[in-house]
Order: C-alpha cells, then sequence, then structure tokens
C-alpha cells in the first residue's frame, strides 16, 4: 500500500470514529485536480481534503 493510501485511509478511520462523519471517495475518471475525499460535516457542510505524503506539493489544478 502506497504511503499517501496508508495516509488517508487512517485518517478517514479517525475523522469516523472520533465524529462520526463518513467520506465520499472522490474518483472522477478523465478529470485531474479533484481532491481525494469529501467529509459531509453535521449541518450538510462539505469539506474536501487532498492527501499528500509529507512533503509532496499539491498540482496546480489541485491548488485552483
Amino acid at each position: 500500500m502506497k504511503l499517501e493510501t496508508k495516509i488517508e485511509t487512517e485518517a478517514c478511520r479517525r475523522i469516523y470514529e472520533e465524529y462520526g462523519v463518513e467520506s465520499l471517495k472522490l474518483n472522477v475518471m478523465g478529470n485531474t485536480g479533484w481532491p481525494d475525499r469529501m467529509f459531509i460535516i453535521p449541518g450538510g457542510r462539505p469539506v474536501f481534503i487532498e492527501f499528500k505524503v509529507p512533503g509532496a506539493e499539491p498540482r496546480p489544478k489541485q491548488v485552483y
């Protein structure tokens, strides 16, 4: 398992266990730049997270 995948999996597990918040994996075929996950926090507000390994920078589309 890649390090970024491990980080993402652990973060999702902890967010669910500690806050009861589920996430959706954003896998938009053919469209790059989308964040890795969307979390819907209480009140229906979305939180988007792009996971990176330590020291990695987001691509320009991810920054946008």
